[in-house]
């Protein structure tokens, strides 16, 4: 079918087709057959080349003479009836074998009886169709050796400059493909934060590759056990999943008894694997691999463009992310064991603490349970909490270098021994500001002891100049002191510890913290609380047994 330019998609070309127009002829585009496909510059009212179009006879004349000039690549002026005449122009190395051809009608051709015969054909009028003709600018015969070298120049010049277009659109997809892959892998590496858990992870690969690549679903099921511990099986999915959810890991399974969970795959539409679950979809399946052994899959259903097919940097790119998942699987667990083991040295730091002076055993645990409690009540945000429940553990670190005795003096301490006392914050202090992990707990460690109306020590900060952490563990460490059993000391009922607190706000304490304080759930404090008064007691008379043996 010839399209009229008025209709065509592109206007590639153009630029040749307006100069044959200027020179009363007009540009055909023609398949190898000699059939014509194109008219180029021409209106929806140009009679002229609605004629060429329409006419079936011109067409199979135009057909049987480009199919002669064929057998001769030298033939290029074709008078195909008298005054009409075909330059034709052929693209050197263009596989297509599409022809260019001007046809350059004349006077004679006009005036002549075969323009009588194309117009009957057609339909058309050949007294309005002589009358269009002759209001151009018509060549003469003679001219038509002269503009064939032109024109034919003029058709390469095109065709390289189109050629030149879509070469650079080639390259505008690759970049674009290039610069998903790009923004994919970036936005994985900085989602690849320490964490004990992978899910996070996960989840955010599997909305990146609906997101950013365009995959009409992704999911991801980690066998259980995956991250090195006795997890259970996850799974996780972004996008619209063509079946429940809960049968990712059936879909899993499926791969696995097919044999297919070394290497990256893909399974065509309808396969016998996928075809049951995911309906008339391909699938790309990953392997999630960890120490050579498969931990999970990545999936990936159809592109939501270029027709649902899955291309080679499709693949590519899943399988980068599935080796992304698996590093961070691997990266939780080591994470894990990190803090398993940053976890294991606060406990043994606590627990020569309570060496120095069993008589307040787990004091620093419940410092730590009160601190977070009240840090969460306050709005501190999720991450920091966990600092402050660790700051509150080692806030009495410092108390390793005071001496037992005054530890674990009963009558009142001289001003010596107090002196002795004070100093715990900053030894403490330096005992731990060169280990990274607790740098940010330093602040609760030194200025525990600090007083809101600034009569506090070492440094005497009063108000809001006291770190935050520290005005927390400072509550806390003094409702426990007064809450619990000392050498000098029987402790105080709730009633009478809650009274004193609310008496010294805006004093000792941070009046901000003291209501949220008082609104306090102590059911946890007071299971602790009472689990250490039960291992005091047996140390104590475990070493009564001891001296009397």
């Amino acid at each position: 079918m010839i399209v009229p330019a008025h209709l065509r998609p592109s206007d590639r070309g153009s630029s040749l087709a307006d100069e044959v127009r200027a020179l009363g002829g007009l540009w055909l585009a023609c398949d190898r057959r000699g059939a014509v496909v194109d008219i180029g510059a021409a209106g929806p009212d140009d009679l002229v080349a609605t004629l060429f179009a329409r006419s079936r006879p011109f067409q199979q004349l135009l057909a049987t003479e480009i199919a002669r000039s064929a057998a001769d690549p030298a033939q290029h002026e074709l008078e195909l009836v008298p005054g009409l005449f075909a330059i034709v122009s052929r693209v050197p190395g263009d596989r297509s074998g599409s022809v260019g051809v001007a046809l350059l009608p004349t006077a004679a051709f006009a005036y002549g009886s075969d323009l009588e015969r194309f117009a009957s054909a057609a339909a058309f009028d050949v007294g309005a169709l002589r009358a269009r003709l002759l209001e151009r600018d018509l060549p003469e015969p003679r001219e038509i050796a002269r503009l064939a070298p032109l024109l034919r120049f003029g058709h390469r010049a095109d065709a390289e400059r189109d050629a030149e277009i879509a070469s650079g659109d080639a390259v505008g997809w690759q970049l674009a493909e290039s610069y998903e892959e790009i923004n994919l892998l970036y936005t994985l590496v900085s989602g690849m934060r320490a964490s004990d858990n992978a899910t996070h992870f996960v989840q955010l690969a599997c909305d990146e590759l609906v997101r950013s690549l365009g995959f009409s679903w992704v999911a991801v099921h980690l066998n259980a056990g995956a991250s090195g511990t006795a997890a259970p099986e996850a799974s996780m999915a972004s996008g619209s999943v063509p079946f429940d959810r809960e049968r990712i890991s059936e879909l899993a399974g499926r791969i696995v008894l097919a044999g297919s969970s070394e290497s990256p795959r893909v399974f065509p539409r309808g396969s016998e694997v996928t075809g049951e679950l995911v309906g008339d979809a391909a699938v790309v399946a990953c392997p999630i691999r960890r120490d050579r052994r498969v931990v999970g899959h990545l999936f990936t259903g159809e592109r939501r463009n270029r027709s649902g097919e899955i291309s080679s940097i499709d693949l590519k790119l899943a399988d980068a992310t599935a080796g992304h998942v698996a590093i961070h699987v691997e990266n939780a667990r080591l994470y894990r064991d990190l803090d398993r083991m940053f976890m294991g040295t606060l406990e043994a730091i606590v627990n020569a603490i309570d060496a120095k002076d069993p008589y307040t055993r787990g004091h620093s645990q419940r410092v730590a349970i009160l601190s977070r409690d009240l840090a969460r009540a306050i709005g501190v945000p999720e991450p920091t909490l966990r600092n402050v429940h660790i700051a509150g553990l080692i806030h009495d670190v410092g108390k390793i270098g005071v001496p037992e005795a005054v530890l674990r003096k009963t009558g009142k301490l001289t001003d010596e021994e107090f002196g002795q006392i004070r100093l715990h914050p900053e030894i403490g202090w330096r005992i731990l500001r060169d280990i990274p992990q607790f740098s940010e707990m330093l602040d609760g460690v030194l200025s525990h002891h600090e007083r809101w109306d600034g009569r506090g020590y070492p440094n005497r900060l009063s108000g809001e100049s006291i770190p935050l952490v520290a005005r927390i563990i400072a509550l806390a460490d003094a409702f426990d002191a007064m809450s619990s059993n000392r050498t000098y000391r029987s402790r105080r009922p709730r009633a009478v510890v809650l009274e004193e607190i609310r008496k010294c706000s805006g004093e000792q304490f941070d009046p901000t913290l003291v209501e949220p304080f008082l609104r306090l759930d102590f059911t946890e404090y007071d299971k602790v609380h009472v689990e250490h008064e039960r291992l005091a007691m047996q140390t104590a008379v475990a070493a009564v047994i001891r001296r009397v043996a």
